[in-house]
């Protein structure tokens, strides 16, 4: 009986060993997980998040963002430190997404900033009045 125990020990034990190989071997080697960040959002042409809280309060960082999915794989360095301006998922790399606020992206503490739109405008030549407009 005594047989029987230290082997279901030693399965026990390598078969513990295998699982954390492997959860290393997809974690730290590989990088096979996705990475949930918040980035920097221009609210000027995008609809950016921000926490819904008073200015001043602990923890509140009122700093539009977005939502960036992505493999760990394929992200730079820069996201990963939450450093990365104006970011965009690369072209044709399908493990990418960003998400912009909307109604139904919105999470608790959260709100939309609606972009802002600027419409340049095209200022008329002045006209040299004591000329009565010629040159």
């Amino acid at each position: 009986m005594a047989k029987n125990a230290n082997w279901l020990i030693i399965v026990v034990i390598l078969l513990l060993f295998v699982v954390v190989g492997y959860r290393f071997e997809q974690y730290y080697l590989l990088k096979n997980f996705t990475l949930e960040v918040n980035t920097s959002c221009n609210p000027e042409i995008e609809k950016c998040f921000v926490m819904d809280c008073q200015e001043g309060d602990p923890g509140c960082d009122t700093s539009p963002y977005k939502k960036v999915e992505i493999l760990a794989r394929d992200a730079p360095k820069c996201l990963e430190e939450h450093s990365c301006d104006s970011f965009v998922c690369p072209v044709g790399l399908v493990n990418c997404s960003i998400t912009y606020c909307s109604e139904s992206a919105l999470s608790d503490g959260e709100r939309c900033v609606k972009p802002k739109v600027f419409i340049e405008q095209v200022k008329p030549e002045k006209t040299n009045l004591k000329n009565n407009g010629k040159a």
